[in-house]
């Protein structure tokens, strides 16, 4: 049987804006654009149905194009990867084995002005 998630966030940060780096103490730390984007995606996770996906499992990530400026989809990935490993949706993103990703062609819908995920898993 297949098992189907689909959640909706707002549109996340590039991983370009996600850290930034402490050269003198050698750290790294959560930018607070990263940190404002995780505390609205927490409030958008709340009113939607959660599940816990373990073993391999597919995603599709359908993103809305906020704007016209040139942006690059894949720098969008890692960010919403690790906020369904943080969140407990998934167990790991190593167990990602396939996945899609592209720009909506639809206009946004009052939930949905950022980023559409469908979880896809083999439940026995």
């Amino acid at each position: 049987m297949i098992t189907i998630l689909t959640i909706f966030l707002p549109y996340p940060p590039s991983i370009n804006k996600a850290f930034y780096t402490d050269f003198e103490a050698k750290t790294r730390h959560k930018s607070k654009e990263y940190r404002d984007w995780v505390k609205l995606a927490n409030q958008y996770l709340m009113c939607q149905r959660k599940d816990y996906f373990t073993g391999i499992i597919k995603i599709e990530y359908e993103v809305y194009k906020p704007d016209n400026r040139k942006r690059d989809l894949s720098n969008l990935l890692k960010v919403l990867d690790d906020f369904l490993v943080a969140n407990k949706i998934i167990e790991d993103d190593s167990k990602i084995h396939d996945f899609r990703m592209f720009w909506s062609k639809e206009e946004p819908k009052a939930e949905w002005h950022g980023a559409k995920i469908t979880i896809y898993a083999d439940r026995n």
